[in-house]
């Protein structure tokens, strides 16, 4: 077991489509656990601070359902959303 741990980051691009990215498909399966972020900077994000998919390339069939869970987000902030105001 891996467990994966972000701190005290700041991201930012005006091509950034998100700052955090989780995924996986029914196809690949496995489990995606214990992953902790806090205090995360995002100047600003195109689609989601934080995105879990668990449909990556569309595929949202197959025998390996993906476990996800455990996951700890905590005191971060993006400044700009898609919408151009700030968040």
């Amino acid at each position: 077991m891996r467990r994966v741990f972000a701190w005290n980051c700041a991201r930012g691009s005006t091509r950034l489509e998100r700052a955090i990215g989780v995924k996986t498909n029914p196809e690949r399966g496995g489990h995606v656990r214990d992953v902790y972020v806090r205090d995360v900077t995002v100047g600003q994000a195109a689609d989601a601070v934080i995105e879990v998919a668990l449909n990556y390339e569309n595929k949202d069939t197959g025998p390996h359902f993906p476990d996800v869970g455990g996951h700890r987000y905590s005191q971060s902030a993006c400044r700009t959303g898609a919408s151009g105001r700030s968040t």
